[in-house]
């Protein structure tokens, strides 16, 4: 065998042994698109976007819900650590026309959490209705006001 510019004896190139056999290289395949498939392509996107956000901001009907206002600091009760997360709820047929649905929360029960479900109320004329709240004060203690 003739010793090629450059190798050393008994070395082929890309320092392999001299009976080692060449490998294929591999080729690399690239698909050009030409500017009409790519206008397609983003319009066909551009579609199903502008389809799928008219969904999420119509999505399902809201409930009837009562007229809420804020609770007083009194209402405001120590608890040792924050709920869980909300449970979900499926919502029934409203009983009445005139019914309202109030959400479900949890109450702290002096030593832990209980789940009161969500239900369907009909408030009496001039009612008003405060969502169960939660706040820290300044030295990090957690205080909890129950829906009433």
């Amino acid at each position: 065998m003739k010793q090629r510019t450059g190798e050393r004896a008994g070395e082929a190139r890309c320092g392999r042994g001299p009976d080692a056999r060449r490998r294929p290289r591999a080729r690399v395949v690239r698909t050009v698109l030409d500017a009409r498939t790519m206008h397609r392509l983003g319009l066909g996107v551009g579609a199903s976007l502008a389809i799928a956000g008219a969904v999420l901001a119509c999505g399902a009907p809201r409930l009837p819900a009562p007229t809420y206002v804020g609770h007083p600091t009194e209402a405001l009760l120590q608890a040792k650590y924050p709920p869980p997360p909300a449970r979900v709820e499926l919502v029934p047929d409203a009983p009445k026309p005139e019914a309202v649905w109030v959400d479900g929360e949890w109450t702290w029960q002096g030593q832990r959490w209980a789940w009161k479900q969500g239900r369907w109320l009909v408030p009496p004329a001039n009612a008003r209705y405060s969502p169960w709240t939660s706040t820290r004060d300044k030295s990090g203690l957690f205080y909890v006001a129950e829906g009433k």
